[in-house]
């Protein structure tokens, strides 16, 4: 390093130094993990959308699970292993996968080996895997016109149609998220089963739709108002900044929790109801059912919840309509278990770019970063290594990430507030932070 650089690093205000190495280590990890994942291949199961296949190095990379599920495979996780174990007519096998944040992805020529499957074709940025649809459930595009899906006045798709006849039909997958409903595609049969029921499906560029007016009743509704308004509608919003910290806080700063509730977050909140600070927990829709008290006892101390998607999977791999579900899943299980959660939006892993911000704020959610982390996800971390990294880095309107699954961080809890009062930090919630008068 020069000296002219170093004399530059060393002039910096403590806040604005670690501001600026937060973002650098975000924006590093986003351009890695965007070139990973970029110029995706749709996949397509018997004409049927299942998800992207990517390419990495040499390979061309497929996700296994929703592949082999379409084609009528059972697949099953077991805890302590690696593989995935794949079951259908008495036959059994396991597979050994890359798994990056619950996508479990093999290389296509080993897909095609498994599967028994012949070999897939591309098609501009498609990658067609089996025989091509029958023509019956192909849609014509000149015979539907535009609409969108919207779910209580939130807009989930804007890939719906209505038909010459009068047929609503929407993207199957993404309400089924929304309502909470049982959800698999049955590719060879060219039909989506919802709760076990049987339904046709519709094809249209790949998509795969499905009449609402016949879906409604075996998903269920949730109490949400669901309904198809005609039109293109209008496209997304402008993509905000992240939030990262509040600058003109003098004496707070924001802790943030993200993860699964778990019984180890309860000596969290013990923590908190112990020395009366309060912090906003960023949660991964899915585990909220397991836990419901413990949401209840976050916003009962008068912390608050906010929305980490709903299955922590890698949001780059995700479509729109995908990432909507994601999204608005997790905001409504918050809702149905807890009451209603703040307005703010954490990418797992902090993923983002101005598409996800975009429809994140389409969905009326500011996307949440960090400008202190307290590394307690490396697997070394140490109650005292976590302290220190949150105290020597914070600052005022700083925003601090932590973990609510890990014991270590609960340890590291109680020096890290004492520290961030002995510095004349308040810890809040974002809401409060936000709130408060520069």
């Amino acid at each position: 390093m020069s000296l002219a650089v170093l004399a530059a690093v060393v002039s910096f205000p403590r806040g604005q130094f670690w501001r600026l190495q937060a973002q650098i280590e975000i924006e590093s990890n986003n351009r890695r993990e965007r070139a990973a994942y970029g110029a995706p291949f749709e996949v397509l199961v018997i004409g049927m959308n299942i998800g992207r296949a990517h390419r990495w190095g040499d390979q061309t990379v497929v996700p296994l699970r929703p592949v082999a599920t379409s084609l009528g495979w059972i697949v099953h996780w077991e805890k302590g292993l690696d593989d995935l174990l794949l079951a259908r007519d008495g036959e059994t096998m396991r597979v050994s996968t890359r798994s990056v944040f619950g996508d479990d992805y093999v290389p296509l020529p080993e897909l095609e080996t498994l599967l028994g499957l012949p070999p897939s074709r591309r098609e501009g940025g498609s990658l067609l895997i089996g025989p091509d649809p029958p023509a019956g459930v192909v849609l014509d595009p000149a015979t539907v016109h535009p609409a969108e899906l919207w779910v209580d006045g939130r807009r989930l798709s804007r890939q719906a149609v209505i038909t010459t006849d009068g047929r609503s039909l929407v993207p199957a997958e993404p309400l089924a998220l929304v309502l909470g409903a049982i959800f698999r595609l049955r590719a060879p049969d060219q039909e989506i089963e919802v709760n076990y029921h049987r339904l046709p499906a519709y094809l249209l560029e790949g998509r795969v739709l499905v009449e609402l007016e016949a879906m409604l009743p075996v998903a269920g509704s949730r109490g949400l108002q669901v309904e198809v308004r005609p039109g293109p509608g209008s496209a997304l919003p402008s993509a905000p900044h992240p939030l990262r910290h509040v600058p003109g806080r003098p004496g707070r700063v924001a802790i943030t929790f993200d993860d699964y509730l778990l019984p180890v977050t309860a000596g969290l909140l013990d923590i908190l109801e112990q020395r009366h600070a309060r912090a906003t927990f960023f949660v991964i829709g899915s585990g909220m059912e397991q836990y419901p008290e413990l949401a209840s006892r976050i916003l009962a101390g008068g912390s608050e919840l906010a929305n980490h998607s709903w299955s922590h999977q890698h949001p780059f791999a995700f479509t729109e309509d995908r990432l909507r579900a994601e999204i608005l899943a997790a905001d409504l299980t918050i809702r149905d278990h807890a009451g209603l959660p703040a307005p703010f939006f954490r990418p797992p892993g902090g993923y983002h770019d101005a598409f996800s911000r975009a429809v994140a704020a389409d969905l009326g959610l500011t996307t949440v970063l960090w400008s202190v982390h307290g590394g307690d996800a490396a697997s070394d971390a140490t109650p005292e290594r976590i302290a220190r990294n949150v105290l020597t880095r914070a600052h005022p309107g700083a925003v601090v990430v932590l973990h609510m699954t890990r014991a270590a961080t609960v340890e590291a809890l109680p020096a890290i507030i004492d520290g961030l009062r002995a510095a004349g930090l308040e810890p809040v919630t974002l809401t409060e932070l936000l709130a408060l008068s520069p």
